[in-house]
């Protein structure tokens, strides 16, 4: 009877941790995005769902939780843009929402992008950009001047 009990306590609780994506870890998320050698650019993170903006970094901004992956693009005067990609990934713990909500939880998980997650941070490379060269004349010389 004993193992009985406890065999329904240990249930309890994993059903207890494994529920709804969208009310155990949200719809956003707060992602923090770095230029190394670069610091205070401004960086656009953008996917089919909109476009959200850090300032200037290093910053963090939030996201909505998305199927779509997220491109980067940051600039700063002086420096070749430098841009990245976020990938969404598949959060493990929805499969979880099939035992507590079923067909119906997972399917607003996945409407609200709840059953997704972005990596928490990212950073993105950019190089400072040299100053042109003078140009380099074309045109002959004109050394070869004939005398009388």
């Amino acid at each position: 009877m004993t193992s009985i009990i406890k065999l329904a306590l240990v249930g309890a609780c994993a059903l207890s941790f494994a529920g709804c994506a969208s009310v155990t870890s949200g719809t956003d998320q707060q992602i923090s995005v770095s230029t190394p050698g670069a610091n205070g650019a401004s960086c656009d993170l953008t996917s089919p769902d909109g476009t959200y903006t850090v300032h200037r970094t290093p910053g963090t901004v939030r996201v909505d939780k998305s199927k779509h992956d997220l491109s980067v693009l940051c600039k700063k005067d002086g420096y070749a843009n430098g841009v990245a990609t976020i990938s969404s990934n598949f959060q493990a713990l929805t499969l979880g929402n099939v035992l507590v909500g079923g067909v119906i939880g997972i399917g607003i998980d996945a409407a609200s992008g709840a059953m997704n997650e972005y990596p928490k941070t990212v950073s993105v490379s950019m190089r400072k950009e040299t100053a042109p060269s003078a140009p380099v004349s074309s045109s002959p010389s004109d050394s070869s001047v004939p005398t009388s």
